[in-house]
């Protein structure tokens, strides 16, 4: 049986379960049109999502020619400051990494605010310009998990997929 968890029933079983479970599992039902899931005394059901989502491992590339590197709490701090200036419809903001060892991050929402910022990259060979959805690089970023000293972007060009990975410096 295959089917999709939406993150928020996801979300509410972590709150319920805590650090420290005190039940030995954590149990799912498929019904006709529900699943059920069962925790000690609590109990949750939803519909299963029923979309069809792409393959991503499909999607992503086997090899990348830039890997580039970068403090994760400037990096986490200068994309916060630049949520605040990215145009409201769209939320785009612009990672500019230039082979002098720098990655400038700018925003603007295209009337009255603007933002850019320089903070250190490691490993940037070639000049690459990509853009991003701030709001999905922050969720990225805050995952738990994800609380390493650096971000590993590796990437090919603007117009490919790029992959985020933790990183601890070594």
């Amino acid at each position: 049986v295959e089917f999709t968890v939406p993150l928020n029933i996801i979300s509410e079983v972590i709150k319920v379960v805590g650090k420290k479970p005190k039940f030995p599992s954590v149990r799912m039902f498929r019904g006709k049109d529900s699943v059920s899931v069962i925790y000690g005394n609590y109990s949750f059901q939803f519909s299963p999502t029923l979309h069809q989502f792409p393959n991503y491992p499909q999607l992503t590339p086997q090899r990348f020619e830039e890997v580039v590197y970068v403090d994760r709490g400037s990096f986490l701090a200068s994309l916060e400051r630049a949520s605040h200036a990215v145009d409201p419809y769209n939320n785009v903001v612009r990672l500019n990494f230039s082979n002098t060892g720098e990655l400038t991050i700018s925003a603007d929402n295209g009337e009255d605010r603007s933002y850019e910022e320089t903070i250190p990259a490691q490993g940037v060979k070639e000049g690459i310009k990509i853009g991003f959805n701030v709001r999905y690089l922050l969720e990225a970023l805050k995952v738990q998990g994800f609380e390493t000293d650096r971000v590993e972007m590796s990437m090919n060009t603007d117009r490919k997929s790029t992959r985020l990975n933790s990183s601890h410096v070594s």
